[in-house]
């Protein structure tokens, strides 16, 4: 650990013991066995670990402030999710303020602004990831504060989370596909590693429920931004020919659709594109984008809400909420 920065979290690992023991022992707030208090102050000591506001906050009165973690903030999708969690969280009845991090999809980032909501002592946080590894996904089951995850793919019983089932949405657009008659069906997803593999998950079934095989090599890695997708589309479209195109991203698939367009292939009589998110974008392309559509906005609002019930130690009925999907049929598609 010479080169990283040693957190509260290490500490808790090394020793052994849950963050709230690391908590109390740094705050002496309350009784910790004299054996466990040893061992996190000798852990404390050999890390050579500095307790920064993380540690040292936690005892203290809350701020009435929400953080939010999002991957990247430039997202169409993102944006209209976080409208709704500040158009609700400055609702009267709330009046929330929010500190706004984005990671950049960079989970040692992601690790380094979480600390930075806890030092500031925030009521709870609302999270959205691409890919959760083991190591988040229990900093997120043990925070000191509440926690809802938003629209993110996860499989955890224990985690509050509002979301869409993001396999069976990318099951109907790939279904849709197979059965009107298409082989060569590209799944195009971002370029890391990401926990919406579970699209690809749909995708594959689709194909395994039609008998008919998936070709490898039709699984495209794409990049974030629109410029870069285009290049490639522009390049790949020009020597091979897909029937269809499933994309994970509206700005990706607009590239593909832009980058076929000129080249000379019709759409959708040449090539058919589905995207997902159904971003105000899609609908403002020529032809208009075919998508899936989920209530984005909604979504923030609904986790915001969440949020503040947990907060307040309301009862809940269930804390895990899967809202509807609907392909919305444009000019990108034959139907």
């Amino acid at each position: 650990m010479k080169n990283k920065k040693i957190t509260i979290y290490d500490v808790a690992r090394e020793a052994g013991v849950s963050l709230a023991t690391v908590s109390r022992v740094l705050n002496k707030s309350a009784k910790v066995a004299p054996e466990k208090e040893q061992v996190v102050l000798e852990v404390i000591e050999r890390l050579n670990y500095r307790p920064n506001e993380v540690a040292r906050g936690l005892a203290r009165k809350r701020s009435t402030t929400v953080g939010v973690l999002v991957p990247e903030i430039g997202r169409l999708s993102v944006a209209e999710m976080l409208s709704g969690i500040l158009d609700t969280a400055n609702m009267e009845m709330y009046k929330y303020s929010t500190l706004i991090k984005s990671y950049a999809s960079d989970l040692d980032l992601f690790k380094t602004y979480w600390e930075d909501l806890l030092s500031n002592q925030v009521d709870g946080i609302l999270v959205m990831f691409d890919y959760i590894t083991d190591e988040i996904q229990e900093m997120i089951e043990n925070s000191p504060v509440p926690v809802v995850v938003f629209a993110s793919a996860t499989d955890s019983d224990v985690l509050a989370c509002v979301s869409i089932n993001y396999e069976q949405a990318f099951y109907d657009v790939t279904k849709y596909f197979l059965d009107a008659g298409h082989e060569d069906v590209l799944f195009c997803t971002r370029n890391y590693t990401s926990a919406l593999e579970v699209q690809k998950h749909g995708y594959m079934r689709a194909f395994s429920e039609s008998n008919k095989p998936i070709k490898e090599e039709n699984i495209l890695r794409v990049y974030r931004s629109y410029e870069e997708n285009y290049a490639f589309a522009k390049e790949y479209l020009a020597t091979k020919k897909p029937d269809a195109i499933a994309s994970t991203s509206d700005s990706a698939a607009i590239a593909f659709m832009n980058a076929a367009l000129d080249l000379g292939i019709q759409i959708p009589e040449q090539l058919e594109i589905i995207s997902f998110s159904n971003t105000k974008t899609s609908q403002m392309v020529r032809p208009g984008l075919t998508s899936v559509s989920y209530p984005i906005y909604k979504i923030g609002v609904f986790s915001m809400r969440l949020l503040t019930k947990i907060m307040r130690n309301e009862e809940l009925e269930k804390k895990n909420f899967t809202e509807a999907h609907e392909i919305i049929w444009r000019g990108s598609t034959k139907k």
